[in-house]
């Protein structure tokens, strides 16, 4: 399947879902790096904001391949309003296009920028979306400021294509379940130039030694998904890392439940945890 055709499905699934794009009073785009523009983010402001100190990075889902702030903008205006937060949605470029490392590129300049208008910054990724966030989180280690928190649902942590790594991948590698092993792998050859190794810890988070350095991550996976190992694992070697992490498991959904917030229990329990837990963020 082609980046194109990869697109207008992932397009006719969100006109399907016909999700209603809940009013935010406020919004506005900036084209980033200031400096020399490449990419946008769209910022959220609702009518109620417990912070005006806080904001929250998100990093759409979308394989690397598809989605952009308009596609997404049901999630981005829903997580604004529901955590009451201003809320960055970052408006990342994709691949085959813009291959590796441009996603990650731009949301470590989206980080940044965030952290010069804000004191204090948290960072949101789904799926695709959580690894690029993890990705850059990692690399702007060193810098003098850094995210507080890092809030990633339904990740990709591991970029190596090998089956028997994780139980999941052949154990929930059902059509029925949307997402299969195949169609990573697929996404991921897009995404990933063919001389660059898959271990890279930039593109395979688990991998990296530096991961009790991240700031406290709060991880929420699906039970019939294939990545469902990959976020088990990651938090293991986060915590032996002696990293600060949590993991939520929703026992009864499969990788796409996040695209049918309204008209599914586990859709509607993932979009709660997303604002339970920026909440809590701000707060802690």
């Amino acid at each position: 399947m082609s980046a194109a055709e990869a697109r207008s499905n992932a397009l006719r699934s969100i006109e399907y879902a016909d999700l209603p794009v809940p009013t935010v009073p406020r919004i506005r785009s900036v084209s980033l790096p200031v400096s020399e523009p490449r990419f946008t983010v769209r910022v959220y402001y609702p009518a109620i904001i417990d912070r005006l100190d806080i904001a929250v990075v998100n990093c759409h889902g979308g394989g690397w391949v598809t989605g952009d702030v308009e596609s997404h903008q049901f999630w981005a205006a829903s997580h604004a309003n529901n955590a009451q937060c201003i809320l960055i949605d970052v408006d990342y470029r994709l691949a085959p296009e813009f291959p590796y490392p441009a996603a990650v590129d731009d949301i470590c300049d989206a980080i940044a920028w965030a952290l010069e208008q804000f004191s204090e910054v948290i960072v949101l990724g789904t799926s695709a979306g959580a690894n690029l966030a993890t990705a850059a989180v990692l690399r702007a280690l060193g810098a003098s400021r850094q995210p507080k928190a890092l809030i990633l649902q339904l990740p990709a942590f591991d970029a190596r294509s090998d089956r028997s790594l994780y139980p999941s991948r052949s154990e929930y590698d059902h059509p029925y379940l949307l997402l299969t092993h195949s169609a990573m792998q697929h996404y991921l050859e897009q995404y990933i130039p063919p001389k660059v190794h898959r271990d890279d810890p930039l593109l395979s988070p688990v991998l990296s030694a530096r991961l009790g350095m991240l700031p406290k991550c709060h991880i929420c996976a699906a039970k019939f998904d294939v990545l469902a190992d990959e976020a088990a694992e990651f938090v293991d070697r986060m915590q032996t890392q002696n990293g600060e992490v949590n993991l939520k498991i929703l026992p009864t959904a499969a990788h796409f439940s996040g695209a049918f917030p309204v008209e599914t229990a586990s859709g509607r329990e993932l979009t709660s945890w997303v604002a339970e837990t920026i909440r809590s963020a701000c707060i802690n």
